[in-house]
């Protein structure tokens, strides 16, 4: 029976071969809460009358998105959530140790061949290291916690084919944003997103798990990179290691819903314009709209190399006095390298505000609210209305490069129109 390797990877899961469409009960490796569903989690495991969990050594408490609480009711959930990791024993990652997603994959909790789920959206970032990783609501993660398991429908796979090399100036938040271009908001309905082909050997773990988080945003249930030695390399300068049992590749006659390739070499910046994550052009063909408010940071574009791009773009410059720009590193580790880089001072000389690690105003809950009417260019994951303050505020979305580049202009601006050699 041939498989895809999402079948092969909650195969090891149920216990048996499975293929898409089958309902299954499967074991989960991690679990992952944050502290915004984190705390209707905890309320289930104490109406069940939880006193132990199965495993809370495979579990992690994250506060990030409130972080620092904006809000006295933010203050209570975090208090009732470092309650429940004393009491279950569960790891509490506290304010200022980064975004969930990153935490997971930079303390090698999602290895390869995996299933791991959290309580957030963008739990599919761990495919970027081969884990199967999906998003449940608080009541699948709190049985989760208690038994181990889930029930899940096995997906059918969608392939994408990366051909070409990635070309200078574009990262992964451009392939994602690409992606979306073709698949739109519901083209990835309930799929795992299987990234292959030739040019992924030119994506860096940094570009995959931007590439893995914003499957989601085409209604997917995963995406997933199969291991491959840049997938190990880094997961050995983490320190983890993985089974090399479960260091497996999709079957070559595997069956795919359908397939899709990109060519990168003739990939350049793209950005996904108000209203919807999916409403993509070319930065290029863009109107050069006049800019308020830069936002670097999130899930899908706050780690070392997203910075290190930022900051060869600012060397030398200054952000245009009519923008504000603000930054948010996605965990301490990374907070520490930009420090000891020298990256962090590039930044806040070119006049950028350099923020504690956390989500920040990703999800429009505080640190850089957008006011009525203004533009905001973002490395985020959403654009509708409201998402990040003001509903008549604009949202576009981009890569860091671009963002860097359209804080320095005051415009929506193409980053390779700028003379800087770009990591």
């Amino acid at each position: 029976m041939a498989q895809t390797y999402a079948e092969k990877v909650l195969s090891r899961a149920v216990g048996r071969p499975v293929q898409s469409g089958e309902v299954c009960v499967a074991d989960v490796d991690f679990v992952m809460i944050q502290d915004i569903n984190g705390p209707r989690t905890v309320q289930i495991l104490d109406e069940l009358g939880a006193e132990r969990l199965h495993a809370p050594e495979k579990a992690l408490i994250v506060l990030d998105h409130f972080a620092p609480p904006p809000t006295l009711e933010s203050a209570e959930f975090h208090a009732r959530l470092r309650a429940a990791g004393r009491k279950f024993g569960v790891a509490v990652a506290d304010l200022g140790m980064g975004i969930c997603h990153q935490l997971v994959l930079e303390r090698g909790k999602a290895l390869p061949g995996h299933l791991v789920i959290g309580t957030d959206s963008h739990s599919c970032a761990y495919g970027a290291s081969g884990a199967f990783g999906t998003s449940m609501g608080a009541g699948e993660a709190a049985i989760a916690l208690i038994t181990g398991k889930v029930w899940l429908r096995i997906p059918a796979s969608l392939k994408v084919s990366f051909e070409g090399s990635i070309q200078p100036g574009v990262s992964g938040k451009d392939v994602s944003l690409a992606l979306m271009r073709i698949l739109r908001e519901d083209g990835g309905d309930y799929m795992a997103l299987e990234f292959g082909g030739p040019g992924v050997a030119s994506l860096g773990m940094s570009d995959r798990a931007t590439i893995a988080s914003l499957a989601v945003e085409s209604s997917a249930k995963a995406g997933l990179f199969p291991p491959d030695r840049i997938t190990l390399d880094w997961l050995a300068s983490i320190g983890a290691s993985p089974d090399a049992a479960l260091i497996f590749a999709p079957d070559s006659d595997a069956t795919y819903a359908r397939v899709i390739e990109i060519d990168l070499n003739r990939l350049g910046p793209q950005v996904a314009c108000p209203p919807s994550i999916d409403n993509v052009t070319d930065v290029c063909d863009a109107e050069p709209v006049k800019v308020d408010q830069v936002f670097i940071g999130t899930c899908t574009n706050a780690r070392l190399e997203d910075y290190r791009i930022v900051a060869a773009i600012f060397k030398g410059r200054k952000v245009s006095s009519e923008v504000r720009c603000i930054c948010f590193p996605a965990s301490r580790t990374i907070q520490l390298q930009m420090l000891e880089e020298g990256i962090t001072q590039t930044l806040v000389e070119a006049g950028c505000m350099v923020m504690a690690p956390s989500c920040g105003p990703c999800a429009g809950l505080h640190s850089g609210l957008a006011a009525a009417g203004e533009v905001v260019i973002s490395t985020g994951s959403r654009n509708y209305p409201g998402r990040m303050g003001d509903n008549s505020s604009r949202i576009y979305l981009a890569s860091p490069a671009t963002a860097a580049a359209s804080a320095v202009t005051g415009r929506l601006t193409d980053p390779r129109t700028l003379e800087v050699v770009i990591p």
